[in-house]
């Protein structure tokens, strides 16, 4: 048993009539390299090997203690397109892959992710084009190092309306966040905004993530208790909503409006989902209805009349294939369901990254086909492909205030290299 290494997904090989185990070090302070531990069936480390960022061991060979990898080079430039039509234009060149985070509020800059000197880093990026700057994260701020891909991206830092603060969380980067803070972008000074963070999907009107207009909005653990806050960036902190000792699903909030879910089981394709809606200072959630499956990242529209989600769903096992539509309910300003769910778009697999347009004429929601897709909420108009003329991947978006643009990173590959890593000096020294 390995799991109390600290290490990754293990891979297991013989040579020589003996089983070894390769297997990562889960090292949150280290950046670079990826280092990896070669031990015994039984546990016992004899050495330890570092391999490219983005690389891990593939396939080993029979006769010699190596093994062989390929590494493919890709890149993602960020281009930034109009919402209703018209060419997109590249905002950066594309020398590693670029990963937009966030539109700061003023609409004129692009937080976006990146890779220098083999490090990540954070880059302030005029939309108008200009200087870039880097940006830099409080070190108390939550991360894990995930190769290529960075910190975790469970919590990305989210900017206030009015672009003066940053909320952002910390905690222990293998347990996971534990506590937000907020950054006050004019003078670096930051403080605690909620001691007791528990990670939930929280969204405000249009989509927003962790912000509902003005005021931050997150879940709380205060004992046995979870509790829905909102708080402007310098507080005081209201209760929204208690959730008493159930442990709160997905969560939209509009004002003093909620919507949440409670799913019957973790697996999206199974099992069955109960949609409620509540209102502060109410004791009591109404059930809206009650569906087959599994609801993904709930959002109430700007103009409250629409609550839009990600439905998955199977054939009711925990084996079944997972696909997924866009759904849309409409909900009266009572808080009840008016008529039923009508589902969006083709069932591909899966729709993420589902974010209102200001208008609430539709939401805009990255494929599995890798476009980004326009999903109407007027029945007689059918979903757009905004992105069909890029013939790269696009996995990741984001939407500028105003709703007029997105910003995405194109993935293409460069080419690809064979590698071949030879442990046997390794294993021979028994150490580094």
């Amino acid at each position: 048993d390995t799991s109390s290494w600290g290490l990754g997904y293990p891979r297991s090989f013989v040579f020589r009539d003996t089983v070894y185990v390769a297997r990562e070090v889960k090292d949150n302070s280290r950046s670079g390299p990826e280092l990896w531990d070669l031990a015994t069936l039984e546990g016992r480390s004899l050495a330890r090997f570092s391999v490219p960022a983005g690389m891990s061991p593939g396939r080993f060979l029979k006769e010699e203690l190596a093994f062989l990898n390929s590494k493919s080079d890709e890149v993602a430039p960020i281009h930034i397109l109009p919402v209703d039509g018209g060419p997109a234009r590249p905002l950066t060149e594309g020398r590693a892959v670029d990963e937009p985070l966030a539109w700061l509020p003023d609409g004129q800059r692009l937080l976006f992710r990146t890779t220098l000197d083999g490090e990540q880093v954070l880059l302030l990026a005029p939309v108008g084009g200009g200087p870039m700057r880097q940006f830099q994260l409080p070190e108390d701020a939550w991360r894990v190092d995930l190769g290529e891909r960075g910190w975790n991206p469970d919590f990305t830092p989210v900017f206030s309306s009015d672009g003066r603060h940053m909320l952002y969380a910390t905690g222990d980067p293998e347990a996971g966040p534990s506590a937000l803070k907020v950054l006050r972008l004019a003078d670096g000074r930051t403080w605690e905004l909620s001691g007791a963070f528990h990670l939930t999907d929280v969204t405000g009107r249009g989509g927003t993530d962790f912000r509902d207009g003005e005021e931050f909005v997150y879940t709380e653990k205060r004992g046995d208790v979870y509790e829905l806050h909102a708080s402007p960036p310098e507080g005081p902190s209201r209760v929204v909503w208690s959730f008493g000792r159930d442990v709160p699903g997905q969560v939209s909030v509009h004002g003093d409006r909620i919507v949440f879910a409670e799913h019957s089981t973790e697996q999206p394709q199974a099992g069955e989902t109960w949609l409620y809606s509540a209102r502060a200072g109410q004791s009591e959630a109404r059930e809206l209805i009650r569906l087959g499956g599994w609801l993904g990242r709930l959002m109430w529209s700007p103009n409250g009349r629409w609550i839009a989600a990600s439905h998955y769903y199977g054939d009711g096992t925990e084996t079944a294939h997972v696909r997924a539509r866009v759904m849309y309910i409409a909900v009266s300003p009572a808080g009840e369901l008016v008529g039923g769910p009508r589902h969006v778009g083709e069932p591909m697999g899966s729709y993420w990254n589902n974010v209102w347009l200001p208008d609430s004429r539709g939401i805009l929601a990255n494929g599995a086909d890798g476009n980004v897709w326009l999903m109407p909420v007027d029945p007689a108009q059918s979903p757009v492909a905004l992105t069909a003329d890029d013939p790269n991947d696009l996995w990741n978006f984001v939407l500028s205030p105003d709703g007029r643009h997105i910003a995405y990173g194109s993935r293409t590959s460069r080419g690809s290299s064979l590698w071949l890593v030879d442990l046997s000096e390794a294993l021979e020294v028994g150490g580094n």
